[in-house]
């Protein structure tokens, strides 16, 4: 006979190939395993009456995804996680075993089978034997011990990162119609509405801002509920709590209860992110003393493009900043990624090694390939950085504000002019000049002159500067360091035998 090989049957054959050879491979660890090990601990009241409660200490084993887990000192137990979907996991029971209460001595290991889902993350671990429904009946809370690895900052920050999109300056108007549950008399609007994360970005903190009113309002994670909560006060005494109840697709729908003056309040409120930098904003099944309120129309804001430091403070930060100068110290990570955010005229200074792509608003990005000590002008600008390497990359950026008065052609010892062997103009503009500093082992330059500028140090350096009068003044600075410099007649003395290499960005 023939041997006939159905397509079903193949199937089958061929998947116990893949998976028989799959299992040769190296298990991956699943992300959220690092959230098991520690001490959870759950309370609850028994059909009696009587407070009970179950401690479990667990600890990883050798293998990847397998721990070891230890019930109120009496019972411990060997299991493994695996995915289910999503942040569900599946617990599965591999060997268990008891304590002698006699001897305090543990018994023999056993085959154990129990299995069940669960969720965990930084503070809960929520299991399911049953039903959905019944779950939080199954709620262990983690026991902080000073775990470091689970903060609830740590959590808080993850938590708000969905709200990325909502972050920002936006504006616009709109005809509003008159509103008992606000106090708002029907009128035009222009809004200003801005959007901040506080420092570490575990809460977000906005202001709404119109002609005759006023809100002021703090996001924020709470940990016990696992919920994101929106507080906010109003300039016509109106309180509110806001629980966001769904998010999909940068759409975000808050639940609001609270007070006016004219009495409680209920609404629905809805943000709709979905269209790049444009914020629709609608509020529905108004409700005030429990009777239904006309809708509002809908607002929509569009986002203004902010400055840097306002746009992205996690890797723009102002070093210093005078009437003519502000200057910023610019750190990205490895594949760091800007918002959009925008520049003055400036001058730039790369202090490391990069590989860079710029991509102006509306434009193609441009791929830079950028070496430490490099160097630039530019005008004011709109874009996005990314950096494209696994390397920190540093940068120190001038960016200029009030004309300096001073003429750099008024100089009557200009220091590239008597000096040239230690002071080089590199690039100019109107603004500003990038002179490159650089002075070989104990050298020592003539009487020169400066106007005043930003001076970067692309190596560390211990000199001497003889001003005009005679006095004196001993430097000493590591490589990076930034500095303004008043405008001064002075001559140089490198005090290493090693070469002095430096930026001046001077204002003409």
């Amino acid at each position: 006979m023939k041997r006939i090989i159905t397509p079903l049957l193949a199937f089958f054959v061929a998947s116990s190939v893949i998976s028989t050879k799959a299992d040769h491979h190296k298990e991956v660890e699943l992300p959220q395993a690092k959230h098991i090990p520690g001490t959870w601990k759950r309370t609850w009241i028994t059909p009696e009456g009587e407070p009970a409660s179950m401690t479990k200490v667990i600890k990883a084993s050798d293998a990847t995804n397998h721990f070891v887990e230890t019930i109120n000192n009496s019972r411990e137990l060997k299991f493994k996680v695996e995915s289910v979907v999503g942040n569900m996991l599946k617990f599965q029971g591999l060997e268990g075993r008891t304590k002698n209460e006699e001897t305090k001595k543990w018994n023999e290991w056993n085959k154990n089978n129990i299995s069940y889902l669960f969720q965990v993350d930084e503070f809960f671990w929520n299991e399911v034997f049953n039903d959905l429904e019944n779950s939080t009946k199954r709620r262990f809370s983690r026991v902080i011990t000073g775990d470091e690895s689970h903060t609830y900052q740590d959590l808080a920050r993850r938590k708000l990162s969905i709200l990325k999109p909502y972050i920002g300056l936006w504006k616009g108007s709109v005809d509003i119609r008159e509103s008992e549950t606000y106090g708002i008399s029907a009128q035009k609007w222009e809004i200003n509405h801005p959007v901040r994360y506080n420092n570490d970005e575990t809460m977000v903190v906005w202001q709404w801002e119109a002609d005759s009113f006023d809100a002021h309002g703090v996001i924020s994670y709470d940990a016990h509920s696992g919920n994101i909560f929106s507080n906010y006060h109003t300039s016509t005494g109106v309180q509110i709590s806001a629980k966001l109840v769904a998010t999909w697709d940068n759409k975000f729908l808050w639940e609001r209860r609270g007070t006016s003056p004219s009495g409680l309040v209920y609404e629905k409120c809805l943000f709709d992110l979905s269209k790049p930098e444009v914020f629709r904003h609608k509020i529905m099944d108004r409700t005030l003393n429990g009777l239904l309120q006309p809708d509002d129309p809908e607002i929509v804001l569009n986002k203004v493009i902010e400055h840097a430091t306002i746009a992205d403070p996690t890797h723009y930060k102002v070093e210093f900043e005078n009437e003519y100068v502000k200057v910023l110290r610019v750190k990205y990570g490895p594949y760091e990624k800007s918002p959009m955010h925008s520049h003055g005229w400036l001058a730039g200074v790369h202090l490391t090694d990069a590989k860079a792509r710029f991509t102006p608003k509306g434009g193609k990005g441009e791929i830079r390939d950028i070496k430490a000590g490099d160097i630039g002008l530019g005008e004011s600008e709109i874009h996005t950085v990314e950096n494209m390497t696994d390397k920190d990359w540093e940068t120190i950026l001038v960016e200029f504000k009030k004309e300096y008065p001073g003429d750099i052609s008024e100089l009557k010892r200009n220091a590239t002019i008597v000096d040239p062997k230690h002071y080089s103009v590199e690039i100019e503009n109107d603004r500003a000049r990038i002179v490159r500093v650089k002075y070989g082992p104990n050298a020592k330059s003539v009487m020169h002159q400066h106007n005043p500028g930003v001076v970067i140090f692309l190596n560390s350096t211990k000199h001497k500067l003889i001003n005009e009068d005679g006095s004196i003044v001993n430097a000493d600075f590591k490589s990076g360091d930034v500095l303004w410099a008043d405008a001064a007649t002075h001559e140089g003395i490198n005090l290493e035998n090693k070469p002095i290499d430096v930026v001046f960005v001077e204002l003409k």
